[in-house]
C-alpha cells in the first residue's frame, strides 16, 4: 500500500555496506491487515501468521546459513517472528532480525 518497500531499501543499503548479497528470499503469499492498524498484541500474530513462505528457488540456498533479516517497524514484533519461524522451518542455521527506522 505504501507504493516501495521500505525494509527492502534498508536491507539493499546494508548488504552493500557489508559486501553481503542482499536476496528477496521471502514472499507474502497471502494478504494481511495493515499490522499498525490492529492494537492488540494477539491480533497482529493471528493476522501475520502464515502470511510468509521462502521462495522456492531459494530453499536450498536457505539451508544452513545465517540469515540476517531486515525490516523497517517492530512493534509487537509479529512479522518478524513469523518471518524468522519461516526461515528456520526452510532450514536457516541461525536467523537475526535488525530494525532500523526513522
Amino acid at each position: 500500500w505504501r507504493g516501495f518497500n521500505q525494509a527492502e531499501v534498508i536491507a539493499r543499503f546494508i548488504g552493500k555496506a557489508l559486501k553481503i548479497n542482499m536476496l528477496d528470499v521471502l514472499k507474502r503469499w497471502r494478504n494481511t491487515k495493515q499490522q499498525s492498524a490492529l492494537k492488540e498484541r494477539k491480533e497482529r500474530q493471528q493476522n501475520i501468521e502464515g502470511a510468509f513462505a521462502v521462495r522456492d528457488k531459494y530453499l536450498e540456498l536457505v539451508k544452513d546459513k545465517k540469515i540476517m533479516l531486515i525490516d523497517d517497524v517492530f512493534t509487537s514484533g509479529a512479522s518478524m517472528r513469523e518471518c524468522a519461524k519461516m526461515l528456520k522451518k526452510s532450514g536457516a542455521k541461525v536467523v537475526w532480525g535488525v530494525v532500523l527506522a526513522h
